[in-house]
C-alpha cells in the first residue's frame, strides 16, 4: 500500500503542485468570509437575540470566535512548518496525526463540508419559497423543499463539472452580491422602522435594547439549541488552508488571511446581534403572533415558519425587499458552491493517499479535476437534502467541523511539546497552551451544541479509524503521534527502572533463535516455523518477544541485501506465527557466537530479554555435527553467567500449532530441586493459550527416602492455593544416588566442608578454637534473595522447635539429609524453609529483602575459602579469621523456600567444627591463652590458604529417573522438566545422553534452566 500511495502522489500532475498567484486577500480573506458570510445571518440571527437576549448573543459568538481563532493559530504554526500539498486540511491533519487519524478526520470533515452546502441550498429554498409562493408548484411543503434542493443541487454540481476556471470568475461576482446584501442589512436596521411595518419594529432604541438585554426562552428552547443554530458562521475559516495549492506565498497568507478573516466577522456578527437587539421587540424577533406557521417545533427551533422569517426580511430589508430577498437566495447559492468546489477536492485528496480503500475509485482526475469525486459528493448531499430541515443540518456539521478543529488544535499541541526535528513553523506567535486550549474549547462546544450528535460524530469517526487499522493501510510518512509514542516509550523504559525485577511484574521476556541459511530463508523451515508457534504459546505473559535471525556467513559489502531479505521474511513468519515482537538479523561466523551477541546486547532498559528459547540439537549424533552439542551445552551455561533462563523443546515437530487437534491431556512439570517457580509460571502460561487450555497441570515433586512427604504436599498444594495456580500435586520418594546430576553441587559442598574442618584442625593442633558465624551487616550478594530468620533467632523468640520443623519440610534439602547424617558433625548442614510469608520491608531495605516475594535464586553455593592470621601486633596472636565466600548461583528452592542461614557454635575438640553457610560469612577462631612454643615462627605461605573445592561429577545414569518419568508421565501431553547444571570441564556427550536418556519415550518435553533471578508472586 505504501508504494500505492508514493505513486499516487508523485503522479499529481504539474498543474496541481505549481505555485499559486493568489494574494492574502483574494485567495484566503475573500473566500474565508464568503465561506463565513451565508444564509444564517439573514434568516436566523434575529431568532437568536430574540431567544438568548443581546447578553448570550454576544456569550454565543465571543465562545464560538474563540475555538475559530484558537483553531486558526494552530492553522497558522502547522501551515507555516512545510508545503501544503492537495487536500488541504486534511493534508496537515493526516502528516500530523498519522493516516489512521488523518484518514477519519479528512473523511469527516468532507462530510461537513458537503452538509454546508446543504445547509446553504435549504436556506435559499427557504426564501425562494417565499418570495413566490407558486413555486411549491402546488406540492406539499416538505416535498417541494426536497424536490428544490435536488433541482439545485444538480445546477450546481453541473456548474462545477464544467470547470472550476468557470466558476472561479464567478466568484467575484458572488462576493459583491454578498456584500451588497449585508448593506442592505445595515442600512434597513439603522433607518427602521419605514412605514407600513410591524409596530413592534420600534427602530433604534436604548429601551428596545435594554429590554432584549437578558434571555428569555420560550419551552423547548435553550442556551445550546441557540448555540448550534449560529456555529456554521464559523466554519468557513479553513477555506485559505484548502486553497494553499493556489497561493502564491501560503506560509504568509494563510495566517494573516485567516486571522483577519476571523476577527472581521466576529465584528460583523457582534454588530448584527446588536442592531437586531436595538430594533425590534422581543416578540416580533421570535416569530410570535405571525399568520401561520406549520408546527410548533418548527417554530421553536427555527424562529417561526420560512413564511415568518422572510417577513422580517421583508420589513428590515434596505432600499427593496425583494432585490434583498434574491441578493439572499444568490449569497446562499454561492457558498454552496464554493463547498461544492473545495470538498470534491478533499475527497480526491483522501482517495489518492489510499488511506482509505473504499474511496480509490474516486482518486481519479480527469482534465485536472475531480470529477468522479464530485458525482459522489454530489449523491451524498442529495442524500442529505432528504433532511428537508435547516435547522436539523445545522448541528450535524457543526459536529464534523469541530471534530476537524479538534484534531488540528490536538496536532499542535502534540507537534509544539515533542519539538521533532522536522518541527521549524515560521509562525512566532504561538504557544503548545493554545493548542491544548482550542482541543479543550472545541471538544467542549461539541457536547454544548447537541452531545447525541456528538456522539454519533465520535461513533463515525471511531469507524473509519477501526476500518483503516483493519485494512492494515501502509504509508509512507511519518507523524507526530509516532514521535508523541516514542516519547511515550523512552520515558517509560526510563522511568520504569528496576520495576520488571520485582515479582509482580516479572515475566519471561523472550528472546527466540531461528537459523537462516544461503538462502536467505529458515535453514529448517518446518521446525523454525514450529519454534516460533511455541514462542506464541507463551504470548500470554504479556512480556517482550524478540525474535532474532542468526545468519552463519561471514560480514561483506552485499550483506546489507541479504539482511534486508531476512528481515522481512522473519516478520512475515512472525505474522503467520502470530507472534507480536520485533524481528532482528544478525550476522555472525557461528551461529552460537550470533546467539551470545544477541542475548548479551539486544533490549533496552527493563525491557531485556530474560529468557531465551531455542531448539534442542537433534542433529549432534551425525557426522560431523557434533559442535551442535558441544554449543548447546556452552549456551546453557552462557545463560547462566548472563543471567538468562532458557526454554527449549524437545521433539519440537511434535508440538501443536493452529491447524492440529489440540491436547488434552495433563501438563506434567516435574520438579526436581530447583526452578520449581518457573516451571509453574511457564506451565501456567502455556495452559492459558487456546491449543493448551484444556490441558490441567500435574506437579510432580521430588522428596528424599526419609522426607515427610505428606507433609510435603500439603505444602505444596498450600503454596499453589495461594498462588492461584489450579493443579495437581504428586510427592515422588526418590534416592539421592539418582538425582546426583541434581545434587553434586551440595554434596560437593558437604564434602568438601569436612575437608576443610580436618584441615582446620591440623593447623591448630592442642589448641582450644570456638567457630563463630558472623553475619551481621552482610549484605546477600545476590539482591533479589529474600532473608530467612537462622536458629539463633527462632531461639530467642521461643521458637526452639524451628530446626527440627525445617528439616521435616520439602526444603530440608531433599537428599542431602543423608549426608548430613554420614557426615556428622564433619559437615555442615545446609537447611532451607518453606515461605510462608515475609515481612513488610521498606523501601531501602528492598535491596537485601523483598515484600512478599519469592526468589528463585539458587541457595546452593560454591565455597572459597581463605584463612588470614590477625596482623602480629602482639594483642591479637591467637586469633586466625576464616572468609568463607560463596559466589551468586542459581540453585534456588524456587519460590516455596528460602535459604535459611544457621548460626553454629562449637568448640573444637576431637571433631571438627560445624561451619556455617550463608551469603558472606567470617568465621572468627579464638585460641586459647597458652602460647604455642612455634608461635613465634611464621611461615610466610600459611599467611592465606585457598582451598579447591572442585569435585567430578559421578557418572549415574538417568535409567531410574526415566523409569519414574514414563511411569507417571507417558501420557501427559507435555512434559515440562528442568536441565541439570553442565559443570565446568564436563563431558559434553556424557551431558547430552543424560538429558535424552531422561526423558527417553516421552512424545512431547520443555527443558528448562533457570538462572535464579527469576521471582514471582504468591
Amino acid at each position: 500500500m505504501s508504494e500505492i500511495v508514493s505513486e499516487r502522489r508523485s503522479n499529481l500532475t504539474p498543474a496541481v503542485r505549481a505555485p499559486g498567484h493568489l494574494g492574502t486577500l483574494n485567495g484566503v480573506v475573500i473566500p474565508t468570509c464568503e465561506n463565513m458570510w451565508g444564509v444564517l445571518i439573514f434568516l436566523r440571527f434575529f431568532y437568536i437575540v430574540g431567544e438568548a437576549g443581546v447578553l448570550q448573543a454576544y456569550v454565543i459568538v465571543i465562545i464560538s470566535w474563540l475555538c475559530a481563532i484558537l483553531t486558526a493559530l494552530s492553522l497558522s504554526v502547522i501551515a507555516t512548518n512545510g508545503p501544503i500539498e492537495q487536500g488541504g486540511v486534511y493534508y496537515l491533519i493526516s502528516r500530523a496525526l498519522g493516516h489512521k487519524i488523518g484518514g477519519a478526520v479528512g473523511c469527516v470533515y468532507f462530510f461537513g463540508m458537503m452538509l454546508l452546502s446543504v445547509l446553504e441550498v435549504l436556506g435559499a429554498i427557504e426564501v425562494l419559497l417565499e418570495t413566490e409562493p407558486r413555486a411549491d408548484m402546488g406540492l406539499p411543503r416538505e416535498l417541494a423543499v426536497r424536490l428544490w434542493a435536488l433541482a439545485m443541487l444538480a445546477v450546481l454540481c453541473g456548474l462545477v463539472y464544467g470547470g472550476i476556471r468557470f466558476v472561479s470568475k464567478l466568484g467575484s461576482l458572488f462576493a459583491a452580491i454578498v456584500l451588497l446584501t449585508m448593506l442592505s442589512y445595515y442600512v434597513g436596521l439603522c433607518t427602521a422602522p419605514i412605514s407600513g411595518v410591524d409596530d413592534r419594529v420600534t427602530g433604534l432604541s436604548s429601551n428596545t435594547f435594554r429590554d432584549n438585554w437578558s434571555a428569555d426562552y420560550d419551552s423547548g428552547v435553550d442556551f445550546s439549541a441557540m448555540l448550534s443554530i449560529f456555529f456554521p458562521c464559523f466554519t468557513g475559516i479553513l477555506s485559505g488552508a484548502n486553497r494553499a495549492t493556489n497561493l502564491r506565498s501560503p506560509e504568509k497568507s494563510i495566517p494573516v488571511g485567516t486571522i483577519s478573516a476571523i476577527c472581521l466577522s466576529a465584528v460583523v456578527y457582534l454588530s448584527y446581534m446588536t442592531l437586531w437587539g436595538a430594533v425590534a421587540s422581543r416578540d416580533y424577533l421570535k416569530g410570535k403572533d405571525a399568520s401561520s406557521y406549520e408546527t410548533y417545533h418548527r417554530h421553536l427551533l427555527a424562529g417561526g415558519d420560512a413564511g415568518n422569517s422572510v417577513q422580517i426580511v421583508k420589513d428590515i430589508a434596505w432600499p427593496s425587499a425583494l432585490a434583498t430577498q434574491i441578493g439572499v437566495i444568490i449569497a446562499s447559492l454561492s457558498q454552496a458552491l464554493q463547498c461544492l468546489v473545495v470538498s470534491p477536492k478533499l475527497l480526491q485528496a483522501i482517495a489518492a493517499d489510499g488511506v482509505v480503500p473504499f474511496l480509490q475509485p474516486y482518486a481519479e482526475m480527469t482534465n485536472n479535476e475531480p470529477k468522479m469525486a464530485l458525482l459522489f459528493t454530489g449523491f451524498l448531499a442529495a442524500c442529505a437534502a432528504m433532511i428537508g430541515s435547516l435547522d436539523l443540518v445545522a448541528p450535524l456539521l457543526s459536529i464534523c467541523f469541530l471534530t476537524c478543529y479538534a484534531s488540528l488544535n490536538l496536532a499542535t499541541f502534540l507537534l509544539s511539546v515533542m519539538r521533532p526535528p522536522s518541527w521549524r513553523p515560521t509562525w512566532v506567535h504561538h504557544h503548545w497552551s493554545t493548542g491544548l486550549l482550542g482541543f479543550f474549547a472545541c471538544f467542549t462546544m461539541m457536547f454544548l451544541i447537541k452531545w447525541y450528535y456528538a456522539l454519533i460524530g465520535f461513533f463515525l469517526t471511531a469507524m473509519l479509524f477501526l476500518y483503516i487499522d483493519y485494512k492494515e493501510v501502509q504509508v509512507d510518512w511519518g507523524s507526530g503521534l509516532g514521535g508523541l509514542r516514542l516519547h511515550l516509550a523512552v520515558q517509560s523504559i526510563l522511568s520504569l527502572g528496576h520495576e520488571l525485577h520485582y515479582a509482580v511484574n516479572w515475566r519471561p521476556q523472550l528472546l527466540t533463535f531461528v537459523k537462516y541459511g544461503e538462502t536467505d530463508s529458515l535453514e529448517e523451515p518446518g521446525r523454525g516455523r514450529h519454534l516460533l508457534r511455541v514462542a506464541a504459546q507463551l504470548k500470554k505473559g504479556k512480556g517482550l518477544c524478540v525474535v532474532t535471525g542468526v545468519m552463519e556467513r561471514p560480514l561483506t559489502e552485499d550483506t546489507g541485501g541479504h539482511i534486508e531479505a531476512v528481515q522481512s521474511r522473519l516478520e512475515l513468519d512472525m505474522e503467520d506465527a502470530g507472534i507480536e515482537g520485533f524481528a532482528k538479523v544478525i550476522v555472525m561466523p557461528s551461529y552460537n557466537e550470533g546467539m551470545v551477541i544477541a542475548a548479551q546486547s539486544l533490549g533496552l532498559g527493563s525491557l531485556t530479554p530474560n529468557t531465551l528459547l531455542f531448539d534442542f540439537p537433534h542433529h549432534y549424533k551425525e557426522e560431523g555435527q557434533f559442535q551442535e552439542a558441544v554449543s548447546f551445552v556452552e549456551m546453557i551455561k552462557h545463560c547462566f553467567s548472563l543471567g538468562k533462563a532458557l526454554i527449549v523443546p524437545f521433539n519440537l515437530e511434535s508440538f501443536p500449532d493452529e491447524t492440529t487437534v489440540r491436547p488434552t491431556g495433563p501438563i506434567d512439570i516435574w520438579w526436581i530441586i530447583h526452578d520449581g517457580g518457573l516451571l509453574i509460571l511457564l506451565a501456567h502460561l502455556l495452559s492459558q493459550h487456546k491449543i493448551w487450555r484444556n490441558c490441567h497441570l500435574r506437579i510432580h515433586t521430588v522428596a528424599g527416602l526419609q522426607d515427610n512427604s505428606e507433609l510435603l504436599r500439603k505444602s505444596l498444594t498450600r503454596m499453589l492455593t495461594l498462588a492461584r495456580i489450579d493443579a495437581e500435586v504428586d510427592v515422588v520418594e526418590f534416592d539421592a544416588d539418582d538425582l546426583v546430576a541434581y545434587t553434586h553441587d551440595l554434596t560437593q559442598r558437604a564434602e568438601e566442608a569436612a575437608k576443610f574442618a580436618a584441615k582446620f584442625q591440623q593447623l591448630n593442633t592442642n589448641k582450644k578454637l570456638t567457630l563463630k558465624a558472623v553475619t551481621e551487616g552482610t549484605a546477600p550478594r545476590t539482591p533479589r534473595t529474600p532473608t530467612a530468620a537462622s536458629p539463633k533467632a527462632d531461639e530467642a523468640a521461643g521458637n526452639t522447635d524451628n530446626f527440627q520443623r525445617r528439616k521435616s519440610t520439602l526444603g530440608s534439602a531433599t537428599p542431602f539429609d543423608k549426608y548430613e547424617e554420614e557426615i556428622s558433625t564433619n559437615a555442615f548442614p545446609q537447611m532451607v524453609d518453606f515461605a510462608q510469608g515475609v515481612r513488610h520491608q521498606s523501601r531501602e531495605s528492598h535491596k537485601t529483602d523483598l515484600t512478599r516475594h519469592r526468589s528463585l535464586e539458587d541457595v546452593f553455593r560454591p565455597v572459597s575459602v581463605k584463612l588470614t592470621p590477625a596482623p602480629d601486633d602482639g594483642e591479637h596472636l591467637d586469633e586466625l579469621k576464616i572468609e568463607i565466600e560463596l559466589p551468586s548461583t542459581r540453585r534456588s528452592s524456587d519460590s516455596v523456600f528460602r535459604p535459611t542461614s544457621i548460626e553454629l557454635v562449637d568448640t573444637l575438640k576431637e571433631d571438627p567444627p560445624k561451619v556455617d553457610v550463608n551469603e558472606s560469612a567470617i568465621v572468627e577462631v579464638e585460641r586459647e591463652d597458652t602460647p604455642d612454643e612455634n608461635s613465634g615462627v611464621k611461615d610466610e605461605s600459611e599467611d592465606t590458604e585457598v582451598f579447591d573445592l572442585t569435585r567430578e561429577w559421578p557418572d549415574h545414569p538417568p535409567d531410574k529417573l526415566n523409569a519414574l518419568i514414563l511411569n507417571k508421565s507417558k501420557e501427559a501431553s507435555l512434559v515440562i522438566i528442568n536441565l541439570p547444571d553442565p559443570k565446568t570441564n564436563l563431558d559434553v556427550l556424557q551431558y547430552m545422553q543424560y538429558v535424552e536418556s531422561m526423558v527417553d519415550g516421552l512424545h512431547r518435553v520443555l527443558f528448562v534452566h533457570g538462572c535464579g533471578q527469576e521471582v514471582w508472586s504468591l
